[in-house]
């Protein structure tokens, strides 16, 4: 549904005539008279401006102006043997609220299910280039990420993906998207802890699964001692003392080594001893946050 701000003649909130400045590019007076003449509906008034040829609304226009908003969308089939994450980009949250935006990201979501590995960007693309057009602002699909069960070694007698939206809305859309790939010796299991996993993921942020590839464990040890250089102690001890801050972060970026942060009684086990005790394995995830 639009979504209006009540106004009249009289009185146009000047964050009213800001916010739609920054869409369409118009002028302050074309702005202001156009909130007027639509009561203050920001939809209508960014309509009216665009009949008018007041509003900048060309792919050139858009071209410059950064997506710093908008929303992820998080699929799985029935079965739980594929899912996918999608996000969509827009300049303001206003727009995120749109249902035309919302629409177009449910719809690329469901085609990204359907197609899997084998999706297509193009014509999604070409669907939302339009409604950026009929929304005056700047709106890009971004990241598409796929899981498929299907192909997984060592996966335990059940498995599934498990979908979590942080800041969830109606119809599958949030703020943060999560996608795991899990399984386990027992369906029980994967009932009890795969939703709460997928929520740690979403609140923990990791980067790596287990342990990241030796390079990148390389750079953060010369990075600790980068930082360390002025330090007046014998090398035995700051290499000790790199070492120690070098579990500290596999703690803080790798899944499997985090203390989990679910509401349960393994409230601060970590998440590999809390997988190991039930007979689960996480295959892989993936995180997406706007």
């Amino acid at each position: 549904a639009s979504q209006s701000t009540a106004a009249s003649s009289a009185t146009v909130a000047m964050s009213d005539i800001k916010e739609l400045r920054g869409l369409t590019s118009a002028p302050i007076a074309a702005v202001k008279s156009a909130l007027e003449a639509t009561k203050g509906d920001k939809e209508a008034a960014i309509a009216l401006l665009r009949a008018q040829g007041r509003a900048a609304s060309t792919s050139k226009a858009r071209s410059d102006r950064v997506a710093a908003e908008g929303l992820v969308a998080a699929q799985v089939t029935a079965d739980g043997s594929r899912g996918c994450l999608v996000e969509l980009r827009s300049e303001t949250d206003f727009v995120a609220r749109n249902h035309l935006f919302r629409n177009a990201l449910r719809t690329t979501a469901s085609n990204v299910l359907g197609a899997g590995p084998s999706y297509e960007r193009a014509a999604d693309e070409s669907m939302i280039a339009e409604i950026a057009g009929t929304l005056g602002e700047k709106v890009e699909l971004g990241r598409i990420v796929v899981h498929e069960t299907s192909g997984t070694s060592g996966a335990g007698a059940h498995q599934r993906l498990q979908p979590y939206l942080h800041g969830a809305l109606e119809g599958g859309l949030g703020r943060i998207g999560v996608l795991l790939n899990l399984s386990a010796s027992t369906s029980d299991a994967l009932e009890r802890l795969a939703k709460p996993l997928a929520m740690h993921v979403a609140a923990m942020n990791p980067t790596f699964l287990s342990a990241p590839d030796d390079d990148v464990a390389d750079r953060q040890a010369q990075a600790i001692k980068e930082a360390m250089k002025d330090e007046k102690k014998p090398e035995h001890i700051l290499e000790a003392i790199v070492q120690g801050k070098l579990r500290k972060w596999r703690e803080e970026v790798c899944l499997l080594e985090q203390a989990f942060v679910g509401a349960s009684d393994d409230s601060g086990l970590q998440v590999a001893k809390l997988l190991g005790s039930h007979q689960m394995q996480v295959h892989e995830f993936t995180r997406i946050a706007i």
